[in-house]
């Protein structure tokens, strides 16, 4: 068999069945009746009422078993506790979860089981009610039942034996409590019989608890008989209500405060002797009417409250004149009424832990009727008024001087804030000049904390030069003597001035800072002198920020200097030759060099500079596996080298060796970078001794070394642009042969093509046929246009070549010669050109010329059926004048804008509009030749309006 699995709940399930106190007790009727029950109605021959332990099962009852308890493991039990209706088991031999089960083996063997759980109102399994056979059975529906309730039985006997465990605790722990209290108790049946009466009692009642109870109380104690005593308890038992009074006992000569609780038992009392208070009470009332004159006519508001309701019992004039109400609205209030709400809980608390006696209770607040607020200091006493327990309390109204305590108190914190916060010293002292104030800041920044300061004078921070050469200062200028001393700080402040002045402050570590040290005096209300304030302002950042600007104003100065005379030269020798003259001169040093690399990386010094005395290094070539196969790649990266003492650097040995044989003592190494590429190395060397390189002549250094790449970039380019200069003019002249050739060797030919043609065409129009005709026509139109053309390109290649020099013309004119030019084609479209007023300008008039010619005849061209409009104008802009050439046409599509001004670019067929597509190519060539830009802005179908531009060079306005 599998052993049965433990409850999710086994340690609670125990710790319940081990309250239940009933493991290993001895047999007890209830239960074994029940067994023997179960046995004699399913008819077997063993019954158990078993509970199961954590490691055993325990037979609180048995029939027909000898042994008290077997082992848990392996038991028909501790499986039925895991379910919670009935485990039956009909035959064990036939089942494979129980057939191997001790009870299963043993001799005689068990055959037949059935069990029903025990379970708590909890659901705790705490055992079963079971029935055993040795031979196979079955139980039928009404044995299980019956099985079932004999379960519930047996459950509810451990119930009340639980409940009846707990409630003997409960009497102890109760017993326990009425003998500790200190009120005496006595408790009597529904006879008038003492059942409990505990030690104090008995002290009162002056006789022994062995006397009394089970006897009557009105026959121990016969005079009760029709007292008010005996009146008062009748009434609690006949009504069932509690009542409480107090009464005088004359047998005990004492007075009783008494608490009689009914119940269907009987009656439980509670008494206490207050002979005490009732004296007391006497002698208080004896003097009331003095401590009430008192009272009412105290200058402080006083009151007295309920403890228990909080409600005013008694109010004096001065509490009504004070806080406004009227007697009646007061004795009509409780004390929460005159309290903001959000201090109830505590006044609840505080009213809650009250002490006997007189005591402070603590600063309030308290609300008048107009609703303003003020802060109260109370006093209260407790004491007994018409009856009830209550509070006296006397209020002094501390409102203003809370006020004032505020407002010294925010005064005090604000100034200790910033004395606190302020990022400057400020050290106070009296007028002999012992510093009595001594602030964060001044702690912060000198290293000495306040009680290390406060008590001594401020030459505890001073230079002693300064104050002596101060003392000299003063003595000089106010013609008497001042001692070197305190004096020297305070001497023009006594008199009504102020100080202010640079000091050094010296740290308590021994290091100096310096500072602007402000003195005034302190002064009291009287105007009299009554100390001195000092406030220090660290400036080392200040003078280190003006020696910064100076060394760099001086570093920028001579950077500029030496920048202009490298740049100045465009020669690649002067050049090199011009830095490392200028370098050696700036850093003193004893050799400065240009090394260069070549394409295999092998180097060569190509220029220096050296003082007398040491040896030259120029044309020196180094090729050495010591310097490290990755040092020209660093060097690429922008890497710079330093070596201040060549002795003591952890160099190559090979290296060491050669910078010993060139009497290196330090070195400075700084990569030439030309357009972001390495060229070669700007190297410094200290010959006589080591040098330790600062970062500020590193940082020269690598300035001095990018003017150098500068120079050497604009020495190429000049070199690049003097080629680009030849070749220019080879192509100009190139260009200019072409045009004689075009002039010369094409038109000719040309000109007698055309000319046959055009006599072929009028000596045999209309006798050849149709065909013939139309041939001729093509023949004469393609040699008229090639004639075009060719102009056309001879006029784009002339506006460089055969363009004359740049004279004052006047653009009006040019603009009606252009116009004039075109008159013939202006009167066949008949277009309209107009213009503003134009300016003169600097310009080639011939070319100015063509350019109008060229605009003005596209923009009739370029027109519709509607009749041209052609406005021309120009205004003057910064250093250029800004022409436009306005038309009425039929548009440009944004994006062939630019496509238009490119050489044989057209937008539209010679079917369409005839031409060449040269005209605004000239157009262009001509304005850059002159310095401007040209453009246009159009949209199809609305025309275009061409922009372009040409330097002012001394013109005037228009």
């Amino acid at each position: 068999m599998v052993q049965a699995p433990l409850p999710d709940n086994e340690a609670v399930r125990v710790k319940a069945l081990c309250q239940l106190n009933i493991l290993d007790t001895a047999p007890e009727p209830a239960f074994d009746d029940l067994a023997r029950l179960a046995a004699y109605i399913c008819q077997t021959p063993v019954a158990l009422v078993s509970l199961v332990d954590s490691d055993r099962l325990w037979f609180k009852s048995k029939v027909g078993l000898d042994t008290s308890e077997i082992p848990r493991d392996a038991t028909f039990c501790a499986q039925a506790i895991l379910q919670t209706g009935p485990l039956v088991v009909n035959d064990v031999q036939q089942d494979e979860q129980f057939v191997h089960i001790p009870l299963a083996q043993a001799d005689p063997a068990v055959r037949f089981y059935a069990g029903m759980p025990l379970v708590t109102g909890e659901g705790y399994g705490l055992g079963t009610l079971c029935v055993l056979d040795y031979v196979p059975r079955q139980l039928d529906s009404a044995q299980l039942e019956a099985l079932q309730a004999l379960a519930r039985q047996v459950m509810a006997q451990l119930e009340l034996r639980r409940s009846l465990a707990e409630l003997t605790e409960t009497q102890t722990h109760s017993s326990d409590i009425l003998e500790s209290i200190t009120d005496a108790f006595l408790a009597l049946d529904d006879e008038w019989r003492f059942t409990y009466i505990n030690r104090q009692a008995e002290v009162l009642l002056r006789r022994s608890r062995t006397e009394l109870l089970g006897r009557c109380i009105w026959e121990e104690f016969s005079d009760l008989v029709d007292s008010a005593i005996y009146r008062k308890y009748q009434q609690a038992v006949e009504t069932q209500t509690s009542v409480e009074f107090e009464e005088f006992y004359p047998s005990l000569e004492t007075w009783f405060s008494i608490h009689a609780y009914p119940s269907r038992q009987g009656l439980s009392v509670y008494f206490e002797d207050i002979n005490a208070r009732k004296q007391a009470e006497a002698a208080l009332r004896s003097s009331e009417e003095r401590y009430r004159l008192l009272f009412e006519n105290n200058p402080q508001p006083m009151w007295v409250y309920d403890l228990e309701t909080l409600a005013f019992l008694a109010v004096n004039r001065a509490a009504i004149a004070h806080y406004g109400y009227s007697q009646e609205e007061f004795l009509s209030m409780t004390l929460c009424d005159i309290r903001p709400p959000e201090d109830i809980p505590v006044l609840l608390q505080n009213v809650a832990n009250l002490t006997s006696g007189i005591g402070q209770v603590g600063l309030w607040q308290h609300c008048k009727k107009d609703g303003s607020l003020i802060d109260v200091e109370i006093t209260v006493h407790d004491l007994i008024f018409a009856g009830k327990q209550s509070v006296m309390v006397l209020v002094n109204d501390v409102t203003d001087r809370r006020r004032a305590e505020r407002s010294l108190l925010e005064t005090t914190l604000l100034q200790q804030a910033i004395l606190d916060g302020a990022n400057y010293t400020i050290i106070s002292t009296d007028l002999d000049g012992t510093i009595r104030t001594f602030n964060r800041a001044a702690e912060q920044l000198l290293g000495y904390s306040a009680d290390e300061v406060v008590g001594k004078t401020p030459l505890l921070i001073h230079d002693l030069k300064e104050v002596e050469q101060r003392a000299r200062e003063l003595s000089e200028e106010l013609g008497e003597t001042i001692a070197p001393g305190f004096e020297c700080f305070v001497h023009k402040i006594r008199s009504g001035g102020v100080e202010e002045r640079e000091w050094t402050y010296i740290r308590k570590d021994g290091s100096r800072f310096p500072i602007v040290l402000s003195a005034t005096g302190l002064r009291d209300s009287d105007g009299n002198l009554t100390g001195f304030l000092g406030i220090g302002s660290d400036i080392s950042d200040r003078k280190q920020a003006a020696e910064m600007l100076q060394l760099q104003s001086m570093r920028s100065q001579l950077f500029a200097e030496i920048s202009l005379k490298i740049r100045r030269s465009l020669q690649l020798g002067e050049i090199l030759q011009t830095a490392v003259t200028e370098v050696q001169k700036i850093f003193q040093s004893d050799r400065v060099l240009i090394f260069r690399l070549d394409s295999e990386s092998k180097g060569q010094v190509i220029q220096e500079a050296v003082a007398p005395g040491w040896s030259s290094t120029l044309d020196l070539k180094v090729q050495d596996d010591c310097f490290g196969a990755d040092y020209l790649r660093k060097y690429r990266q922008g890497r710079v080298y330093t070596v201040n003492d060549v002795g003591t650097a952890k160099l190559e040995p090979c290296l060491v060796h050669f910078l010993e044989y060139l009497d290196v003592k330090s070195k400075l190494v700084m990569p030439i970078l030309l357009k972001d590429q390495f060229w070669g190395l700007l190297i410094v060397h200290q010959c006589d001794r080591p040098r330790q390189w600062t970062s500020s002549e590193i940082e020269l250094t690598q300035q001095l070394a990018d003017q150098i790449g500068i120079a050497l970039a604009q020495s190429q380019m000049l070199e690049q642009a003097n080629l680009q200069s030849q070749e220019l003019a080879r192509s100009n002249a190139d260009l200019e042969q072409f045009a004689y050739v075009a002039s010369h060797d094409l038109q000719e030919p040309l000109r007698m093509v055309a000319s046959y043609l055009q006599l072929l065409e009028r000596r045999y129009r209309g006798q050849l046929d149709d065909t013939a005709d139309e041939f001729i026509n093509y023949a004469v139109d393609g040699a008229m246009r090639m004639q075009t053309l060719i102009n056309d390109l001879l006029d784009y290649s002339r506006v460089d070549s055969r363009g004359k020099s740049f004279v004052l013309t006047p653009c009006s004119a040019i603009l009606d010669r252009a116009i004039a030019n075109l008159q013939t084609t202006i009167k066949v479209a008949h277009a309209n050109v107009t213009c503003d007023p134009l300016p003169e300008i600097m310009a080639d008039a011939t070319q100015l010329t063509q350019l109008f010619q060229n605009l003005i005849s596209n923009a009739i061209k370029f027109c519709s059926n509607q009749r041209p409009q052609i406005h021309i104008s120009s205004q003057r802009r910064a250093d250029a004048w800004l022409f436009s050439v306005q038309d009425n046409g039929i548009g440009i599509d944004s994006e062939y804008v630019d496509r238009i001004f490119l050489i044989f670019q057209r937008l539209h067929s010679r079917g369409e509009y005839p031409g060449t597509g040269i005209g605004l190519a000239i157009c262009k060539k001509i304005i850059e030749r002159h310095g401007g830009s040209i453009w246009v802005e159009s949209q199809p179908g609305q025309g275009s309006t061409f922009y372009f531009t040409i330097p002012d060079r001394g013109g005037n306005s228009a």
